[in-house]
């Protein structure tokens, strides 16, 4: 598991779970990774699932505003 701090993108596709199968959750993150010599930052754009609790609480707290 990775830890990423970020700028979330879009807001989070949510798709709930069955008695069988977890939720999950996907989204992107903007994340500054280096400075260049003019100053500004380079960034990466990195797709993330997550599932279960956690694919919850972020539909039910995370929003682009």
């Amino acid at each position: 598991m990775q830890i990423f701090i970020g700028r979330i993108l879009s807001e989070p596709k949510y798709y709930p779970g069955t008695e069988e199968k977890k939720s999950f959750a996907m989204f992107s993150l903007a994340i500054n990774t280096r400075k260049q010599e003019d100053g500004t930052y380079k960034s990466d754009f990195i797709n993330c699932k997550a599932s279960g609790f956690i694919a919850d609480k972020i539909a039910n707290t995370w929003s682009k505003e």
